[in-house]
């Protein structure tokens, strides 16, 4: 078959298409005539407009209509990106539709290169971006952060220790794609183990909890096992909990208010010494506020009733609030009813003018809050200890503070005796049903309910009998709805609600022809879950949010957080903090006052501070006694010393201005942030998202990182570039271009009306000059203009 190339002439696309022309109609033929098409589609202006239409459209339905997550997942997704594409090709094709190309193309050219370069730098973005969180506490740091989806989600993983190998394996799990259906099995969706084996995933909870499933029993059929079903109502709403005698199964709470339990005796001895009027307890637990390096202290007693100076540190003590039980309820610290002793005071302390509140914690000091203000260069402590031996914790008291105990007579099994086939019978000697008629019920079964204070009152039990509760409300009544005394006890997982918060898989493992199966649950301490077969050894699993590295460390010096007058409002919460590998560490090598906020700036001489530029923030001053700096200017002097002018930035501190700090206190460079002033160091971005609103010590930064934006600024470039070269070169280039034609015109009609050998001789006038002047600057100027153009 005979080929020859040809060139396309046909319309703007001609020189666009080089194609091989076959003889015949065939396949080829088709499909070099649809391509031609096509391109005088794409390069047609009227595909143009309609197209840059269709792109407005979507970008104003995605920014307009669609909520923040919806609308990252509708710009990072198919639909938009396709757009995109056929946006860049149809540019692509524009340019290559004018080749040769000529010096005045070159603006036009620019332009729809950086609209294609912008097209790309988005594409990059979209689909090479990352996004997370990173909740970073004050003095700590971090180097990775948890990556989220472009809508939010939580991205997880899957983490799983070999045995004997000593290997850590991961794999990304797709937990947002079915959220939708928590309980269904899950297909496909398998791992394979290095050296062999299988692990398959049966189902996911979004947000998973274990449900007790309480079965009742023949009560002949075996040992007792008994039961109750306990409710708190008002009237309106009612909550209830079920206990049970078994001692593995626990009690049961309603919130912190009241505890229900289920308590047998072997007889009625046992039972008369339980319900015996409790011994008085041996006096409240003491405590003391310690300063360090025997300043001073003071009893706790003492500063309940007026404030009491510390020793010699000058400043004076009140204890305003003291918690033996300190828990915190809706953000309101409370004092708990019975539980585990968290011993707790806040504290105000007093030096002259000003005074300021903390809190000391006696069994988790690292949790105690600092003065900001005040000049106190010294932790303070709490310290408690029990008093008189003998004294109770409700924690191991079997009739509590604020509970209901439910208490049955339940003799001890007998002994043993095996059955025909056997087996070992259990019997009991308890009381045979008939005893209940008799009444015997009333004084083996009965309802304990005990006050915060320690008052008891015992009731006869009865089912369905309402029990006041008079601690609680005048409305309250607790009382046994059901009871069984032997029943089956089974956990059944389900989902507590549909927000992939506290996820859950249910996972089997296949080793060697063997498997086993669990539940690998999310939880803040990272307690994986551990799966053995004989063949293969454990397996340990860990299911956590999946975490990106910085490839640097990222350090949290301090948070402030500022509330509106006489509210608990956040005005402003910012953060300051520190790259190790970019800001550093420098001491003063002069006593400095500090200056007042909104005054002129004062010098600060400091030592090694060749890296001080202006602009740069400071904190001066120690661990527990500073003040936030903003250099203004910077002078630099012999053997690596700087004069850096300061201004103080006016953020709640604890060193008030006039203050002096001694030559070589600590000065930090850090990073301010706040709000719309993020910090951006290796194409990732830090915002100021939030902050933990119960410890108030802690920053949660919004992370992004965005590899496309050189590309999409360089786009920008060379579009702005594009625009300049047509607006101001092209007009030139055209005209000097239209007066080399005409100028060559005229000198060509010049030469073929020249005489032939022997004739007349050609005009004197009839210079390249003058036929230019001749021609004049109009329309024939014009009309070569725009045959250049072309």
């Amino acid at each position: 078959m005979r080929r020859r190339a040809r060139g396309y002439t046909g319309g703007a696309a001609g020189t666009a298409v080089c194609a091989l022309e076959r003889d015949g109609s065939g396949i080829g033929e088709l499909m070099r005539r649809g391509f031609e098409a096509l391109v005088r589609l794409m390069v047609n202006l009227k595909f143009a407009v309609a197209w840059l239409l269709l792109m407005g459209a979507l970008a104003v339905y995605g920014t307009v209509w669609l909520d923040g997550a919806a609308s990252m997942r509708f710009f990072r997704g198919w639909l938009f990106t396709a757009v995109l594409l056929v946006f860049a090709l149809a540019l692509i094709l524009a340019v290559l539709s004018r080749y040769p190309w000529k010096p005045h193309h070159i603006g036009w050219i620019a332009t729809h290169a950086g609209l294609v370069v912008i097209v790309l730098g988005h594409l990059i973005t979209a689909h090479g971006g990352l996004e997370g969180t990173l909740h970073l506490p004050e003095g700590g740091s971090a180097d990775r952060f948890e990556q989220r989806a472009p809508g939010g989600e939580v991205l997880w993983e899957l983490h799983a220790a070999l045995p004997r190998r000593g290997e850590l394996v991961r794999w990304p799990v797709p937990l947002e794609r079915w959220a939708e259906r928590p309980a269904m099995p899950l297909e496909g969706v398998n791992y394979d183990l290095p050296g062999g084996g299988r692990l398959a995933v049966l189902r996911y909870f979004p947000d998973f909890r274990l449900e007790l499933l309480v079965e009742p029993l023949d009560p002949e059929g075996g040992p007792p096992n008994p039961a109750a079903r306990v409710e708190l109502t008002d009237g309106r709403v009612s909550r209830a909990r079920w206990v049970f005698a078994e001692p593995r199964l626990g009690e049961s709470w309603f919130g912190n208010a009241l505890r229900a339990r289920y308590l047998t005796v072997p007889d009625q001895q046992a039972l008369q010494a339980l319900l015996a009027p409790p011994e008085p307890s041996a006096g409240p637990w003491r405590g003391r506020i310690v300063a360090p390096g025997g300043l001073g202290e003071v009893a706790v007693e003492q500063a309940l009733q007026a404030a009491v100076p510390l020793g010699q540190t000058g400043v004076q003590v009140r204890v305003r609030r003291h918690f033996e039980r300190l828990r915190v309820i809706d953000n309101q610290p409370v004092e708990a009813a019975t539980g585990a002793r968290n011993p707790a005071v806040e504290l105000e302390l007093t030096d002259g003018e000003q005074s300021e509140r903390v809190w000391l914690f006696a069994a988790m000091p690292e949790l105690n809050t600092r003065p900001r203000r005040l000049r106190v260069p010294w932790p303070l402590t709490y310290e408690v200890q029990p008093g008189p031996a003998g004294a109770l914790d409700g924690e191991h008291q079997p009739l509590p503070p604020s509970s209901l105990v439910l208490v049955q007579v339940l003799p001890r099994a007998g002994t043993e005796e095996l059955a025909p086939d056997g087996e070992a019978a259990a019997r009991t000697s308890a009381p045979p049903p008939a005893a209940a008629a008799e009444g015997t019920a009333a004084a083996s079964l009965v309802l304990v309910v005990t006050s915060p204070a320690g008052e008891r009152q015992v009731h006869p039990f009865a089912l369905g009998q309402a029990v006041p509760l008079p601690w609680l409300g005048p409305q309250l009544r607790a009382r046994v709805t059901d009871r069984f005394d032997r029943v089956q006890v089974r956990s059944e997982p389900g989902c507590a609600s549909y927000e992939p918060r506290r996820p859950a898989l249910e996972v089997r493992l296949e080793v060697g022809g063997e498997s086993a199966q669990g539940w690998v649950r999310w939880n803040a301490q990272g307690q994986p879950t551990e799966l053995h077969t004989a063949a293969g050894g454990p397996v340990r699993l860990l299911l956590t949010p999946r975490e990106i590295p910085l490839g640097f460390e990222l350090e949290l010096v301090d948070f402030v957080l500022q509330t509106h007058e006489g509210t608990e409002l956040p005005r402003s919460y910012e953060s300051f903090v520190r790259l190790p590998e970019v800001h550093g560490r420098f001491v003063t090598l002069q006593a400095h006052e500090v200056p007042a906020v909104g005054s002129a700036a004062v010098p600060l001489e400091l030592a090694e501070a060749a890296r001080v530029r202006p602009g740069a923030t400071l904190r001066v001053g120690g661990p527990h006694a500073f003040y936030y700096a903003q250099v203004e200017a910077v002078e630099r002097l012999p053997g690596g010393r700087a004069v850096a002018r300061v201004r103080n930035l006016g953020r709640p501190v604890p060193l008030r201005p006039g203050a002096t700090l001694p030559a070589g206190s600590e000065v930090l460079e850090v990073f301010h942030i706040f709000m719309n002033h993020p910090l951006v160091h290796r194409g990732f971005t830090f915002y100021q998202a939030d902050y933990d609103k119960e410890t108030l010590a802690a920053s949660v930064f919004q992370v992004s990182y965005d590899p496309g934006w050189p590309v999409t600024y360089a786009g920008y470039a060379i579009t702005v570039l594009g625009l300049l070269f047509i607006v101001y070169v092209k007009p030139v280039l055209l005209r000097r271009e239209a007066r080399r034609r005409a100028e060559a015109a005229l000198l060509a009609a010049q030469a073929r009306s020249a005489p032939g050998p022997g004739g007349a001789a050609a005009p004197a006038s009839a210079t390249p000059a003058a036929a230019s002047e001749a021609l004049g600057r109009g329309a024939s100027l014009a009309l070569l203009s725009r045959e250049v153009s072309r």
